[in-house]
């Protein structure tokens, strides 16, 4: 049986959302968002190529059943995406997408819960979380421009749980203050 965790549901979540993004933008018909899409995926396959490859023998299967039920799902959402009616297949797959976008997106709540019970910051990746305000909002203006209301519903959301992850990092140090205070005493003892 595969066992899927919550670091393995977002590794088959990235896999199945830029294959997905990919063939969405073939449906939007948008060359720009296709290109970018495509990149994204070459990365990702690159990323778990390269994982697939360091992993420990143990875990090989277990890893590589993961990525054949990602492939399926890809593979069953294109076929869908090819017999479904052209009216609707944009709208309904977009919902899709956007579905795994905002699984993804839960991710970065748990931290955010976090720092509020720490009062702190620490388990927040700050250059992720000032890039994907970036992106998102790059994003979310190429959704304007197009005049796409998947994609602004998409990164409009993610831009705005961005926004809540950086106002964190206003409020909140970088580290706990009892931390803070063990690293002072270190310094006045030496």
């Amino acid at each position: 049986m595969i066992a899927f965790n919550e670091n393995s549901f977002s590794f088959f979540n990235v896999m199945s959302r830029t294959a997905l993004s990919v063939r969405f933008s073939q449906l939007l018909n948008d060359e720009a968002m296709l290109k970018t899409n495509i990149v994204g995926f070459s990365i990702t396959v690159i990323y778990v190529s390269i994982f697939f490859h360091f992993v420990s023998p143990d875990e090989k299967f277990n890893h590589l059943m993961k990525i054949l039920v990602a492939a399926a799902f890809i593979g069953l959402m294109i076929i869908y995406s090819k017999v479904e009616d052209p009216e609707k297949v944009q709208t309904r797959f977009g919902f899709v997408l956007t579905a795994f976008i905002y699984s993804l997106m839960v991710m970065p709540v748990i931290e955010v819960k976090k720092a509020l019970y720490e009062k702190c910051t620490r388990h927040m990746p700050f250059p992720m979380i000032v890039s994907g305000t970036l992106v998102g909002s790059c994003w979310f203006l190429h959704g304007i421009i197009i005049n796409n209301g998947i994609v602004i519903l998409q990164n409009s959301t993610m831009l705005g749980l961005n926004l809540v992850q950086l106002s964190m990092f206003v409020i909140y140090p970088s580290q706990p203050a009892s931390d803070t205070k063990k690293e002072k005493r270190k310094k006045k003892a030496e």
